[in-house]
Parts: structure tokens; C-alpha cells; sequence
């Protein structure tokens, strides 16, 4: 069973590899850092995203925290179009922190409430008073997209949604 399932993500990773080069894009970078900027679309040509991704709300996620531990949070991310598979990750963050994500696998949606992947989103213990605003970033290999999160340290979260 387990290598039934390798191979069958072995193939999709090399379709979507060959499909990647043959509309003229290089895949989606492997490391765990925002690709630097969007690749430009061949001269003559012009390249638009299918998707589109946000957070959680308008204004923005989140994550409450207290001063003396530190906090592991989801950062939820709504993905609106169709998308091939993505890489994700955040940036901006206190130093310190880390990050895991999770696949996001081609597909579609046209629900704008619709929750299709979270990063996982590691804070150590941070000075009380502490505020700022992080993003999570989303690339196909092409286009790469961004939103916002915010970080509260505060002795009472009470009241912080998502």
C-alpha cells in the first residue's frame, strides 16, 4: 500500500513538474523561504494567476499569546479559483519562531468561506506588550501571493478570534 501511494505521488509530482516547464514556469521552490519575487511571464505573453488566497478574515488573523510560553497557532488560508500545488510559509516573523505547513494539491473552489490549508505557525515566549503583523505567502512557481497575520502578546487573550 505504501508504495502504491509513493508512486502515485511520484507521478502526480512529475506531471505537474512537466506541466510546469511546458507552459513555460519553473516548479514551485522546494525550501521553506518566499520565493524572492514573482517570475515574469515570457516575453509576448501574458500570465495571470487562477487563484487567489487570503486568511482567515478581511482584517486579518490573530494569534494571542502570553508573555511567558509560547504558542503554536494555525494560520488558516482560503484559496478562491483553481490552483496547481503550492508551496507555502510565512515570513516576518519574531525571531525565534518557526514553521511547519502542509500540502495544498491542485484543485478548485468557488466558496469565498471555504478553508483549504493552514501553516503551522510556532512562537517562542515573547516580551509582554509585544504587536506586529506577519504574512503567510503562497507561490505556484510563478505567482506568489501574500497575507497578513497579526501577533498579540497580552497576560489575557480574551476576546481574540482567529
Amino acid at each position: 500500500m505504501r508504495l502504491k501511494h509513493r508512486g502515485v505521488v511520484f507521478a502526480l509530482g512529475l506531471a505537474a513538474t512537466l506541466a510546469a516547464v511546458t507552459l513555460g514556469g519553473p516548479p514551485a521552490a522546494a525550501a521553506h523561504s518566499a520565493p524572492a519575487s514573482a517570475v515574469s511571464a515570457p516575453v509576448g505573453r501574458t500570465s495571470q494567476a487562477t487563484w487567489q488566497a487570503a486568511g482567515l478574515s478581511e482584517d486579518g488573523q490573530t494569534i494571542c499569546t502570553r508573555p511567558t510560553v509560547g504558542q503554536r497557532s494555525l494560520v488558516l488560508i482560503r484559496l478562491i479559483g483553481t490552483w496547481p500545488q503550492l508551496e507555502s510559509g510565512a515570513q516576518n516573523l519574531p525571531a525565534g519562531s518557526s514553521y511547519e505547513t502542509y500540502p495544498i494539491y491542485p484543485g478548485s473552489n468557488d466558496s469565498p468561506t471555504h478553508l483549504r490549508s493552514a501553516v503551522n505557525v510556532l512562537l517562542p515566549a515573547l516580551p509582554m506588550g509585544t504587536e506586529g503583523t506577519a504574512e503567510i505567502w503562497l507561490s505556484d512557481g510563478v505567482h506568489t501571493q501574500t497575507f497578513p497575520f497579526n501577533i498579540v502578546v497580552t497576560p489575557d487573550c480574551t476576546g481574540f478570534r482567529l
